[in-house]
């Protein structure tokens, strides 16, 4: 908790699945779970403090080869951009993080995506998919070509020869041909409330604290403000996709984040309608509600 940044007492479903989670399955995804274990079960503060910057450490060199990985397979789909299907394999993609990747390939592409690590003798792959198509269903059509498979319609994984991967990625291509044609595949955004700025101030935050935990069947409340201004944009210093923002709306000024629609500031437009969830942000014992910036678009609203 303390090296990510975290405060006792106020833990959101959010910060589990996106500070400590990450940190705990670091290890055995590129080094030895067996460390995310001894912190689990240690009780001596000394070894529990040299454990958790250990394995903070080990999550950013995973994040990084994951940044590494995820830029050589969308080299690698370049060719692949109208096919229903993403299907990326090389021998040099570490097999700790092709889940990872595959999953942001599906996000960014809006496709299903299937990444694998090629072996001489065995292939494993990791997929994501999109809820139009059912990941689990196809490879169970595609069990006659693989020595084992497993998951659910979002997400699944699977052991192939190298002689029938080529054959796999064909019939899953196929399948996701026949099943997601005619359809408009792009991401929606479920929008529960246009609301302005001003209005979600005060007890706002911490009266939707109560509907946590939020996750996958349960999302955290979504808002849509339109003709909000954008007062400051920059980039962070280590990603130029990523955005901070200052907006602004009937006098009401707020901090936003973007780290989903990546785009730098010279493609912010001054005026945006935009979508967002609240997130609160504690610094230096401070605590102030951002919006985390979901999409946006420019506003017809001068």
């Amino acid at each position: 908790i303390q090296v990510s940044g975290l405060t006792p007492g106020a833990i959101t479903s959010g910060d589990i699945s996106w500070a400590l989670g990450p940190r705990i399955n670091s290890s055995g995804r590129i080094d030895d779970a067996d460390m995310s274990l001894r912190l689990l079960m240690t009780t001596s503060p000394e070894e529990s403090t040299a454990l958790a910057a250990e394995l903070d450490a080990i999550n950013g060199q995973r994040q990084q080869l994951t940044t590494e990985v995820y830029e050589k397979v969308a080299a690698q789909l370049v060719s692949q951009s109208n096919r229903p299907l993403l299907f990326a394999s090389d021998s040099s993609y570490p097999e700790g993080v092709i889940g990872l990747v595959a999953g942001k390939v599906s996000k960014v592409f809006y496709r299903p995506a299937v990444v694998v690590t090629a072996g001489d003798d065995v292939c494993r792959g990791s997929s994501r998919s999109i809820p139009e198509f059912d990941l689990a269903a196809a490879l169970e059509q595609c069990g006659d070509l693989l020595l084992s498979f497993g998951g659910h319609p979002l997400a699944a994984g699977f052991a192939v020869t190298p002689e029938n991967l080529p054959i796999l990625e064909e019939r899953l291509v196929a399948l996701a041909t026949e099943q997601l044609a005619g359809l408009d595949l792009h991401p929606r955004l479920n929008i529960d409330a246009e609301v302005k700025l001003k209005a979600l101030g005060g007890d706002s935050y911490k009266e939707m604290r109560v509907l946590e935990p939020f996750g996958q069947q349960n999302p955290e409340p979504c808002f849509l403000s339109r003709g909000v201004e954008v007062v400051e944009c920059r980039s962070f210093r280590n990603h130029e996709k990523w955005t901070s923002l200052r907006l602004r709306q009937d006098g009401v000024m707020w901090d936003g984040v973007d780290f989903r629609t990546l785009r730098g500031p010279d493609e912010v437009p001054r005026l945006i309608d935009v979508v967002y969830n609240l997130r609160l942000r504690r610094w230096g014992g401070d605590e102030v509600l951002q919006a985390h910036v979901l999409d946006f678009a420019a506003s017809a609203i001068d």
